[in-house]
């Protein structure tokens, strides 16, 4: 539940010492002019 409450408020987690590392030294994290991609949802229709 917490990796889909993270997913849905766009907060970057880490699960692993790797993913730590890879998230901590992003050069978009001290970036003040990145903007994420805007999120599109499409419908899922389950048949």
């Amino acid at each position: 539940m917490l990796l889909r409450q993270c997913r849905l408020h766009n907060v970057p987690i880490a699960c692993n010492r790797i993913s730590a590392d890879l998230i901590i030294s992003s050069r978009l994290w001290n970036d003040p002019t990145y903007k994420p991609i805007e999120q599109s949802y499409i419908r899922f229709d389950r048949n």
